[in-house]
């Protein structure tokens, strides 16, 4: 069995029987992300300084089409057991519901309205709603000769619909789908093994760092170009054609493009993340905490104007993204998961039967070997 195959599950829990061999590169990849995920938002609200918005575009040009991909990889296109769909609802439904409901009490502590909408995620929480979305039509996309082409195609033409947008995060579930699926049939259908041989090679390792540094000088330099043409929002994917002011017949070939730019992103990130187990690599297993957790401090701070777009400093632009990687390991600790599980992962017996008094047929799943 591969490396690249002892893993099974979505990107941040399994819901296979038996408890897999974790692989050091996935988790290393997934602490990096998700790290990544707290620095962005921490460097967002001065995005005056070329620098806090070339930084931040770097950043999104890959960061959450990474973890598309990596949620593919883990996703099984057969269809779902009672154990998968238990998975779905604990690990990315619950989490869903539960931050929902917390961010609009948030929002009712900080603004004074009451507003209940279980419609439009809020925040970062519309990736938990995508997440959801594609785990379950991916036996759909598992019927089909070209999945990732019928994604694709899929992604682009979407933004030509006005009603593609933020409600029920309809554009960015949309936009990163063909990243989600592109990550199932490179380890369902082959390809993934062969790819992260060959990124393995030092050569391409050299090639990777050098692309991700010019990457990120050319859009810390030329960052009045980057807002002009706002790929920002483009990487984002947030938003339709029109709204991005561009209604011409050819902007689905636009958002291609972009997302080629991101699929290189991705292959040049995993060739630069360590193989071996590092102090970071159990912080992987721990992404859900992180990602759930970290917006409310950036939040107060921003309210208390400690985050504002007038404190554009170097100093401050670095000194934020030190904070944030500190941010990250503090909540990737066991600590924080034993007090906030219950929240990130909740097991909710109350809601669910015991999967022994599950129906017959619907039960578990062998796991894969390769």
């Amino acid at each position: 069995m591969t490396d690249a195959a002892r893993q099974t599950g979505s990107a941040d829990a399994t819901t296979a029987p038996a408890r897999p061999v974790r692989v050091p590169l996935w988790d290393n990849a997934r602490w990096i992300a998700i790290t990544l995920v707290v620095v962005g938002h921490a460097i967002e609200v001065p995005n005056r300084s070329d620098l806090a918005f070339g930084l931040y575009l770097a950043i999104y040009s890959f960061h959450m089409p990474l973890f598309a991909f990596i949620s593919g990889r883990f996703s099984h296109g057969g269809a779902l057991t009672s154990r998968e769909t238990r998975g779905i609802l604990t690990h990315i439904v619950l989490p869903l519901v539960i931050f929902q409901c917390v961010w609009t009490l948030f929002a009712w502590w900080r603004l004074g309205v009451l507003q209940i909408d279980f419609i439009t995620p809020r925040w970062i929480l519309w990736f938990l709603l995508a997440l959801a979305l594609w785990r379950l039509t991916l036996p759909l996309f598992a019927l089909m000769r070209h999945p990732f082409l019928v994604s694709v195609l899929v992604a682009c033409v979407a933004g030509y619909s006005p009603g593609a947008g933020t409600l029920a995060a309809t554009s960015r579930t949309l936009v990163f789908l063909p990243f989600f699926v592109a990550g199932w049939c490179l380890h369902e259908r082959g390809g993934l093994t062969t790819l992260l041989h060959v990124l393995s090679k030092w050569w391409v390792r050299c090639l990777a760092g050098v692309l991700v540094v010019l990457v990120t000088v050319l859009a810390v330099t030329r960052a009045d170009l980057m807002r002009e043409l706002m790929l920002r929002k483009w990487f984002q994917g947030e938003w339709n054609y029109a709204r991005l002011g561009n209604e011409e017949w050819w902007a689905g070939f636009e958002r291609a493009a972009v997302m080629a730019v991101s699929f290189v992103m991705i292959a040049a990130v995993l060739a630069l993340v360590p193989r071996r187990q590092t102090f970071f690599t159990p912080w992987g297993a721990r992404t859900m905490n992180v990602y759930l957790l970290h917006l409310f401090p950036i939040v107060v701070a921003t309210d208390m104007g400690l985050i504002s777009v007038d404190r554009d400093s170097v100093e401050t632009i670095v000194g934020l993204v030190v904070i944030a990687i500190v941010w990250s390991a503090v909540l990737s600790t066991r600590a924080v998961d034993v007090v906030f599980g219950p929240f990130t992962h909740p097991r909710a017996r109350w809601l669910l039967r015991d999967e022994d008094d599950a129906p017959p047929g619907t039960g578990r799943r062998s796991t894969r070997a390769g």
